[in-house]
């Protein structure tokens, strides 16, 4: 008699166990599928700095741009109101001045981007490096490429340290 009450117990505690973790395991999934909703359901975009230079049916080369990338590669509409570089103590830089090379425009802003859609701003090297040293950049520093949208957010991509001085020598 005393080894069916044991193994009563025995089965009893197993169940309660098992219950225990397949409660666990649905709570767990629970979040892991809300955490993923809200992800796929909130605005995305994918801010990116690179070099670009165009190049002429002539065979010539035109000057060096930074170019700043801001893709919306998330599912909802995103309203970018501003693509621009970020410096170390948080100010920003804009570049006014047009670009005098053919076939270089930055991307008039405000603008709706959808899923895949993205919007870019170009500043010549030469305009950049002059900016960060007439605003106290006598040496390297780390610039970060940013776009912000309607609601605010700021959405980061990789810095880039730059030397102004080099950036003036490149023509």
């Amino acid at each position: 008699m005393a080894d069916s009450k044991s193994f009563a117990l025995d089965w009893a505690s197993i169940k309660d166990a098992g219950l225990f973790a397949l409660a666990l395991y649905g709570a767990a999934l629970s979040t892991f599928n809300l955490w993923q909703a809200r992800k796929r359901d909130s605005r995305q975009v994918k801010v990116s700095m690179s070099t670009i230079m165009l190049t002429y049916t002539n065979g010539s080369v035109g000057r060096p741009h930074v170019q700043v990338e801001a893709v919306n590669v998330g599912h909802r509409p995103v309203s970018v109101t501003m693509i621009t570089l970020e410096r170390f103590d948080g100010t920003r830089i804009f570049n006014t001045a047009p670009s005098h090379d053919v076939g270089l425009a930055n991307t008039r802003l405000p603008v709706s981007l959808s899923d895949g859609e993205r919007a870019i701003w170009l500043m010549s090297y030469y305009d950049l490096g002059d900016c960060l040293l007439r605003h106290g950049s006598g040496s390297k520093e780390n610039v970060t490429p940013i776009c912000e949208d309607s609601t605010g957010q700021v959405y980061r991509g990789k810095p880039w340290e730059i030397d102004p001085r080099e950036f003036l020598a490149v023509v």
